[in-house]
């Protein structure tokens, strides 16, 4: 159980989550849980999150160390992101997919608490409950980049694979292509909500 209270003691916002584990050690588990729980914070669409630039000449150590052979939990999807889902190459080179480097701290964040995933795994969505609709998907968000206070459009692209979802490309959009996006995204969740209306 999570909660916020003011300095009085009065309670402003309670989350609560119980998970089956089968392991005495819950350290393990204990971060994703706590990603869904503050999933459900009452969200602040204007509010922008601030991400730091990378710098282009530190991109490799960052990638290095930050993103290769870890598996980040996402909220929005079942399954951890990875940026190589398979053994980790020998060189610490930031990957061709990873077309702007320097907003790798935004791709990392968006990995780690996207609330939303668009699939894009067939183009009918006439049945919401396939699992084939999650073999791909799209992840979005915007951020304040560096020191700049024009915000980006980040766009993340995934395959799935046997061992994760694996960041197939990752980049800063166009507004034009986050604008379609977010139409897209919309509209799936239209879909959803009009398949589970069963009543009057």
């Amino acid at each position: 159980s999570v909660e916020f209270a003011t300095n009085d003691g009065r309670i402003i916002w309670q989350g609560e989550a119980t998970w089956e584990t089968y392991q005495l050690n819950i350290l393990n588990d204990v971060l994703s849980v706590f990603q869904l729980l503050f999933s459900n914070l009452p969200s602040e669409p204007h509010s922008k999150p601030f991400i730091r630039k990378v710098k282009s000449e530190r991109a490799d150590n960052y990638f290095s160390l930050v993103c290769k052979g870890r598996r980040f939990a996402c909220p929005a999807l079942p399954f951890y992101i990875a940026f190589d889902c398979e053994k980790p190459k020998k060189h610490d080179f930031v990957p061709k997919y990873v077309e702007d480097p320097e907003a790798l701290e935004a791709f990392v964040d968006l990995a780690q608490t996207a609330e939303y995933a668009l699939p894009t795994g067939v183009k009918k969505w006439d049945n919401p409950t396939d699992i084939s609709l999650w073999k791909k998907a799209i992840l979005g968000g915007q951020y304040r980049l560096g020191h700049n206070d024009k915000l980006v459009n980040v766009i993340m692209k995934l395959k799935g694979t046997k061992e994760c979802y694996k960041v197939d490309k990752c980049y800063i959009a166009s507004d034009q292509e986050y604008s379609e996006y977010l139409k897209q995204l919309e509209l799936w969740e239209a879909t959803v909500e009009d398949y589970f209306d069963y009543y009057e």
